[in-house]
């Protein structure tokens, strides 16, 4: 330990100075990653060390860094998806996310909830029944759209 002082109080007063300033920026710049930014329209879920802890709206937040994490963002205006029907069609999906929570930890994948209803109902497309299935993960059906071939 003698020796390491020794030696970094026998450097020059440059090399300590760059090295406490370099050694500050890398801490300050750690320090800002603990900022989130939502946006207007937009939900953040924020957990830590993999656990939920709460949903934050529009404005910045500050979480430490490495402790918490934004572990989702969600648009709560109205989405679409272009997704691709079990029976071989193309469709455009109009929805919206009513319950936030349910629809990230359920893993968000609408295409698993389409196709599992979808083949509970004999491969026909049923809206009720597609509504439940969208509705089983959080989401609220607006409409679906066939699109078009050229």
């Amino acid at each position: 330990m003698n020796n390491f002082l020794h030696s970094l109080l026998g450097m020059p007063e440059i090399i300590i100075i760059t090295m406490c300033i370099v050694i500050l920026l890398g801490v300050a710049i750690f320090l800002l990653t603990g900022f989130i930014h939502v946006k207007k329209d937009y939900i953040a879920i924020i957990e830590r060390v993999d656990v939920y802890v709460k949903m934050t709206k529009k404005r910045w937040n500050y979480f430490a860094p490495v402790l918490y994490r934004r572990a989702g963002y969600y648009y709560l205006g109205i989405n679409d998806r272009e997704i691709n029907l079990p029976n071989g069609t193309k469709a455009k999906l109009f929805y919206e996310i009513k319950d936030v929570l349910l629809y990230h930890y359920s893993g968000h994948n609408i295409k698993a909830a389409i196709d599992r209803y979808y083949f509970l109902n004999n491969n026909r497309l049923n809206i009720d029944i597609l509504k439940d299935a969208l509705n089983s993960i959080g989401i609220n059906f607006i409409e679906i759209v066939e699109i078009k071939k050229d």
